[in-house]
């Protein structure tokens, strides 16, 4: 097991790059900050080296695999645009990095590489059917079914968060209204604590609070787990908006495995309570009991090894 991959994780305020073993184990890792409003050719020149730095021209490294938030054709490494980079459209990503590292360089959108992260080094190690849900300040996925990564016709299988939840529901990002990410996002919940406290139905979460600047899921959560009645409604809906997702999903894919990441699933037990009561309240056809909904295990470690994962898979090299 003497081959390497090199994992990156590009984000909109950070990069991660990281030499990853086959087992999913990371032996080097360096992470830099970078500005999202820097033109595509100053990242990728960043990147370029960055990745420079931690391969060191080893000859046992097989090639780099790249997690990028976005819409991009992943054949020929171009990304069409990003939400973390405003400047970015139709960027020839790895053509770039593959010339100027003289190594076969592949790319998938961040939440897919995730995906193959928990598949093979984490929470979904076990099974061979599951999807993952990314639920922060959007809601992203990823669907592996009989231990195969669906890309879809427009790379967008897993675009979960813009699944239509509520039929002419709160207008989404995407143009369209009621989808999931409009629903039970980051600032989707924020977004309804902001009306609690200006409606007057809740002190407490007004009180635990300077300015709406500091409103997130965690502090709803947090109040919702102490009783605060207004807290737990708006949890409580958000988990059974993601819980009739989850349902819809599991009718359609019949998968073995859900898994929850992403900064709102920090918030814990009672969203996942939430969830599970959506689920159980929607699927019929078999018992919901059968369906298992975990959080995710490897945290911001995902998508790092997920890209390595990919590399790998891509260069013909086993993961165990």
């Amino acid at each position: 097991m003497s081959a390497y991959a090199i994992g990156v994780d590009l984000g909109g305020s950070h990069l991660a790059v990281g030499l990853v073993d086959p087992l999913g184990k990371t032996l080097e890792l360096k992470e830099v900050k970078i500005d999202n409003l820097a033109p595509p050719e100053i990242t990728l020149e960043i990147t370029a080296k960055t990745i420079q730095e931690v391969w060191k021209n080893r000859s046992e490294v097989c090639g780099v695999g790249m997690g990028l938030p976005g819409n991009h054709d992943h054949v020929r490494g171009i990304c069409h645009f990003s939400p973390n980079f405003p400047s970015w459209h139709e960027v020839e990503v790895t053509p770039y990095l593959s010339r100027v590292l003289k190594l076969p360089v592949y790319m998938l959108n961040d939440v897919r590489v995730a995906t193959l992260g928990e598949f093979h080094f984490g929470a979904g190690k076990k099974v061979k059917n599951l999807v993952m849900m990314a639920i922060g300040t959007g809601i992203g996925g990823g669907i592996i079914i009989n231990g195969q990564l669906l890309i879809g016709a427009q790379e967008a299988a897993g675009e979960i968060g813009h699944m239509t939840i509520i039929t002419n529901g709160p207008l989404c990002n995407c143009g369209n209204r009621g989808c999931l990410e409009a629903l039970a996002s980051g600032p989707a919940i924020s977004s309804r604590g902001a009306e609690a406290i200006l409606r007057g139905q809740s002190a407490k979460l007004r009180d635990k609070i300077k300015s709406l600047d500091e409103l997130n899921a965690k502090v709803i959560a947090d109040l919702a787990a102490l009783g605060d009645d207004a807290c737990k409604r708006i949890l409580e809906e958000a988990g059974e908006a993601i819980g009739i997702g989850i349902a819809s999903l599991a009718v359609t894919l019949n998968p073995e495995l859900f898994i929850v990441g992403g900064g709102v699933a920090q918030t814990g037990k009672p969203l996942f309570a939430a969830i599970q009561a959506g689920l159980n309240k929607h699927v019929h056809i078999f018992p919901s009991s059968s369906v298992s909904i975990v959080p995710a295990s490897l945290g911001v470690r995902a998508g790092l090894v997920g890209a390595a994962a990919y590399a790998f898979i891509q260069c013909g090299v086993a993961i165990p």
